[in-house]
C-alpha cells in the first residue's frame, strides 16, 4: 500500500482561484460603497451648496476607487494566468466599473 501525500495540482489551482476571485468580490463590494459614497456627497451637495467639503470628498472617493480598481487589475493578471475563462470574466468586471464610473461622474 502506497500511504505517500500527493499533491493534487487541479484542486490546488482551483483553490487558488476561489481565493484570488473572493478577494475581487471584497474589493468590488468596497467599490460598490464608493459609488453609494459618492452619490451620498452629491445629495449633500445640492442641499448645502458647500463646494469645498463636495470636492475634498469626491478628491478621497477617487483615490479610494482608483486603489481598489488597482488591486483589482493585480488580482486580474493574476487569476488570467491560472484560468483565462475566469480571468476574462473579472476583466468583464472592471470594463463595466469604467462604464458605471463614466456614467457617474460625465
Amino acid at each position: 500500500l502506497d500511504f505517500s501525500i500527493r499533491v493534487d495540482e487541479g484542486a490546488e489551482a482551483k483553490m487558488k482561484v476561489a481565493g484570488y476571485l473572493e478577494k475581487v468580490a471584497n474589493l468590488q463590494d468596497r467599490r460598490n460603497g464608493l459609488y453609494q459614497s459618492m452619490e451620498d456627497a452629491m445629495v449633500k451637495f445640492k442641499s448645502s451648496k458647500d463646494n469645498n467639503s463636495f470636492q475634498a470628498s469626491l478628491k478621497r472617493i477617487a483615490g479610494e476607487h482608483k486603489n481598489e480598481t488597482q488591486a483589482i487589475s493585480e488580482l486580474l493578471t493574476t487569476v488570467k494566468n491560472i484560468n483565462p475563462e475566469l480571468g476574462d470574466k473579472v476583466g468583464e468586471l472592471q470594463r463595466l466599473d469604467r462604464v458605471y464610473r463614466d456614467h457617474q461622474t460625465g
